[in-house]
C-alpha cells in the first residue's frame, strides 16, 4: 500500500476502534477493493463481518487474508472465532492449535480452545485450556469468568 491508502486503512481501523462498524467497513471494503488480496485488509474488513454477524462472509475475507500471509497468528485466531461462531468446531480448533504452533503461549487461542471444549460439552478439557489461558495471561479477566461458568456447569 502506498501513502495515501495506509492513511486510508489508518482512518478505517478508527472508525472502527470507535465502533462505526458500518463505517468501517465500508472503508476496508475500499480498500480490498483497490488492492485485491491485500492481507491486512482483507482480515479487518473480515473482522469487521464477524463483528456484525456475517460469519459466512466474514469467514470468506479472512480465508484470502490467511492464504496472503499463512504465518500470521492472529488471522489464523480470527479464522477460529468465525468458525467457532458458526459452530464449526473442527475447523475452530484446527486454527487455533495452528495458532499455538507458531505462538505456544498465546492465550487468545487457548481461550479459544476452551471455548471450542465448552460448546462441544467437555467441561474437564475446557476447565484445563481455559487454565492454560489464565497461566500465559494472568490479566485476561474474561478467562476468570469463563473458568467459574464453565466449573458451575459441572
Amino acid at each position: 500500500m502506498v501513502d495515501a491508502s495506509r492513511q486510508r486503512m489508518m482512518d478505517a481501523f478508527e472508525l472502527h476502534r470507535q465502533g462505526d462498524l458500518e463505517g468501517a467497513e465500508e472503508a476496508y471494503r475500499a480498500l480490498v477493493q483497490e488492492f485485491p488480496g491485500d492481507a491486512e485488509a482483507c482480515h479487518l474488513l473480515g473482522f469487521v463481518m464477524h463483528q456484525r454477524g456475517r460469519n459466512d462472509e466474514a469467514a470468506e475475507m479472512v480465508l484470502e487474508a490467511v492464504a496472503g500471509d499463512p504465518l500470521h497468528p492472529l488471522y489464523r485466531k480470527t479464522l477460529g472465532d468465525i468458525f467457532r461462531a458458526q459452530g464449526k468446531y473442527d475447523r475452530a480448533s484446527e486454527c487455533y492449535h495452528r495458532v499455538l504452533s507458531m505462538n505456544p503461549v498465546s492465550a487468545e487461542a487457548l481461550e479459544g480452545l476452551g471455548e471450542v471444549c465448552r460448546a462441544c460439552g467437555d467441561l474437564d478439557a475446557a476447565l484445563e485450556w481455559f487454565r492454560k489461558a489464565v497461566e500465559a495471561d494472568p490479566g485476561r479477566a474474561g478467562v476468570y469468568f469463563l473458568l467459574g461458568k464453565t466449573f458451575m456447569a459441572r
